[in-house]
């Protein structure tokens, strides 16, 4: 068995990817992906908040920054059909202006393509955005759009010391942002 600690690094480049590298770590045919990936999104769904739990202080920022009229988005490489799900199960579909998932857009993270189509939307300078993220994938995204930073030091961050990567901040808890 892989075990959670190697999976771990496999998280944060997408199901499709993640998938891809179980295959290779259990030495089987990369022509089984399609029917692995199938598998996977077919137990994913039917387990998608079995173990999920949100981050400390998620919700607390997220309702601060919709009290103060910040647009927010989530991004990310989550196919969308778990998205709203997921959010749904944690009352907090509301605090999204939008919700991108993996393949909402022809590209995912980290292209800059998910950050700049919701900036855009806004009308909002690329420099004057915030990135809140917790792996390099996210810091990458942030880079190639040309986004501010802040990466939070729990979550998937794929073995990659989040403090070497120059992000404009690296936080233990999301309450920082608060302050």
């Amino acid at each position: 068995m892989a075990g959670e600690d190697l999976v771990r690094t496999w998280v944060g480049f997408g199901s499709a990817k993640l998938i891809e590298q179980a295959l290779e770590w259990a030495n089987l045919d990369a022509e089984k992906h399609e029917e692995a990936y199938r598998i996977f999104l077919m137990h994913y769904h039917a387990h998608l908040t079995d173990r999920t739990t949100l981050y400390p202080n998620v919700t607390a920022l997220l309702k601060a920054l919709k009290h103060n009229g910040v647009p927010v988005a989530l991004i990310t490489n989550k196919p969308s059909v778990f998205v709203k799900p997921m959010l749904d199960h944690f009352e907090l579909t509301e605090q999204f202006g939008w919700l991108l998932g993996g393949d909402t857009l022809e590209e995912k993270k980290p292209s800059a393509l998910p950050l700049l189509h919701c900036s855009e939307s806004i009308e909002a300078l690329p420099e004057k955005c915030l990135m809140i993220g917790d792996s390099i994938t996210d810091f990458n995204a942030a880079k190639n759009a040309g986004f501010k930073c802040a990466l939070v030091t729990y979550g998937y961050h794929q073995g990659v010391d989040l403090a070497g990567l120059g992000a404009d901040a690296v936080m233990d808890d999301l309450a920082e942002l608060l302050m």
